[in-house]
């Protein structure tokens, strides 16, 4: 039994620790986000972009952080959460990205220009930084809800954010692929090894219990074996049978009968115990 827990315990202890590691690298980046958001949040950039770090940076330290503690602790309560929060952003990420390649020239265009209308009224800064990052004016064209209406002239650009976008997206569209695969790859492997890890963690508690459980009987046995064999006689009384004496007592029995008569010398002393015991 203990030679099974400690390979149990071995097999967990290596995943344990690159879970860990990982971790911590991905709680120390979300951290730097964190900081990033936090120090442009009253600077000329965006408010939209700084809590975009802020909420980005959180969920990255948050869920870090939760696996961290259950990696680290073996905790299978914190290794669950982490497990289904995980699994949730995955599956998220998955149908957006698939919505987004199945449905692009019928979906993304409307609900783009829906986005640049609400920018415009609500945080005018998010697409004047745009207009500057992506070298355009305007949504389709210069002329089309451009902000400031001379950005043009401003920026020496006469094509709109529209087809810069689509053309940044397809100029770069093979290193985009293999991003996305390789997060979604990377994100794949870090769930399935927790969840391994968590079965692991989990093996491990109930063969511990198992083990605690046989040497709690092994003890209580031990103790009853031990208060009967010091109080065997008094226990084994009662209505059903008659203790054997034994050899000391049937000895101690036999001396203590003989008794010399008074007036006797002790060579008849002698004697008389010998006929006695013979």
């Amino acid at each position: 039994m203990e030679e099974r827990m400690l390979y149990i315990r071995s097999q967990g202890k290596t995943l344990r620790r690159y879970m860990s590691t990982f971790h911590s690298f991905i709680m120390f980046i979300g951290l730097f986000i964190i900081s990033i958001g936090a120090y442009h949040i009253n600077s000329t950039i965006s408010l939209t972009i700084s809590l975009f770090f802020l909420v980005l940076g959180g969920m990255m330290t948050i869920t870090s952080f939760i696996g961290l503690f259950g990696a680290q602790l073996e905790h299978t309560g914190f290794l669950n959460t982490y497990n289904g929060l995980h699994a949730i952003i995955l599956v998220f990420e998955l149908v957006i990205i698939s919505i987004a390649y199945n449905y692009r020239s019928q979906i993304l265009d409307p609900y783009a220009s829906i986005l640049w209308d609400f920018f415009i009224e609500h945080d005018p800064q998010f697409v004047m930084n745009t207009e500057q990052l992506l070298q355009c004016c305007g949504y389709q064209s210069i002329t089309d809800r451009a902000l400031p209406a001379n950005c043009s002239l401003s920026l020496n650009t006469n094509i709109g954010c529209k087809y810069s976008i689509i053309s940044l997206i397809k100029r770069w569209h093979q290193w985009i692929i293999l991003i996305l695969i390789f997060l979604l790859i990377l994100q794949s492997t870090i769930l399935v090894l927790s969840i391994v890890l968590d079965i692991i963690v989990e093996r491990q508690i109930r063969e511990e219990e198992r083990y605690l459980t046989l040497l709690k009987q092994s003890n209580h046995n031990y103790w009853l074996g031990h208060h009967s064999n010091h109080e065997g006689p008094s226990t084994n009384s009662g209505y059903f049978g008659r203790h054997r004496a034994s050899l000391h007592t049937q000895k101690s029995n036999n001396s203590s009968t003989f008794i010399p008569k008074y007036g006797s010398t002790p060579s008849t002393s002698s004697a008389t115990f010998y006929q006695v015991h013979s």
